[in-house]
């Protein structure tokens, strides 16, 4: 199971200039689904595991949309609930994920594109 016999280190912030310190040492990365979070997560030169958890009560819940679409690029795991933390199931998932390497693109598609889509701009 992902929690047994292990040591969970977990630091949290009301606000940080730049997570790349805590990124580098981090096996795993679970933010909430912001796309500057997601940008942050992918965007360290190995790959990370990185676990986005949506906020449905945002305007638009264009969270939900931008996670999904990097999910279905197979650069991220999505949570559609904080509670999914706590389940087993949903958490061997996680360590079961094997992401992709974000090259700042996918199929010709940059990251802007996915966001101005996501947002209704295009």
């Amino acid at each position: 199971c992902f929690l047994e016999n292990q040591t969970i280190k977990c630091q949290a912030y009301r606000f940080k200039p730049s997570l790349l310190t805590d990124i580098s040492t981090a096996s795993l990365i679970l933010s909430h689904a912001g796309a500057g979070s997601i940008m942050e997560g992918l965007s360290f030169p190995s790959v990370k595991k990185v676990v986005v958890v949506i906020n449905s009560q945002l305007m638009d819940n264009h969270q939900l949309e931008l996670a999904h679409a990097m999910k279905s690029r197979g650069y991220l795991f999505v949570l559609e609930h904080p509670e999914e933390v706590r389940e087993r199931k949903v958490m061997e998932e996680v360590e079961r994920f094997v992401p992709r390497k974000f090259e700042g693109g996918d199929g010709g598609e940059d990251f802007v594109k996915i966001v101005d889509c996501q947002m209704g701009f295009v």
